[in-house]
């Protein structure tokens, strides 16, 4: 099953996590968000987003990302995401 993983990261949690997903499953390639465009998700069965929680929300870039494909253009495609992030009794 061709899957793509796109992902933003910015202390490289995200990224470990992407990357361990996809050597977990078949025919995956892994892209960080801004490295792929809306075209080449053509053929893929399976897409999983990945971000970190920047203000209880995805990043911008991976906004832009979901909003660049075009409207049906996960028509058929089954999607899944997952998130980073700090437990608030970690912050100071």
């Amino acid at each position: 099953m061709k899957t793509i993983i796109v992902y933003d990261s910015y202390f490289g949690n995200t990224e470990q996590v992407a990357r361990e997903v996809g050597k977990a499953l078949a025919e995956t390639e892994v892209f960080r968000v801004g490295k792929i465009r809306p075209e080449q998700l053509i053929g893929v069965e399976r897409l999983i987003v990945g971000s970190p929680t920047r203000a209880f929300k995805a990043t911008k870039a991976i906004y832009r990302f979901l909003d660049e494909i075009p409207y049906g253009g996960l028509q058929g495609v089954m999607v899944a995401s997952f998130d980073t992030r700090i437990s608030t009794a970690d912050v100071n």
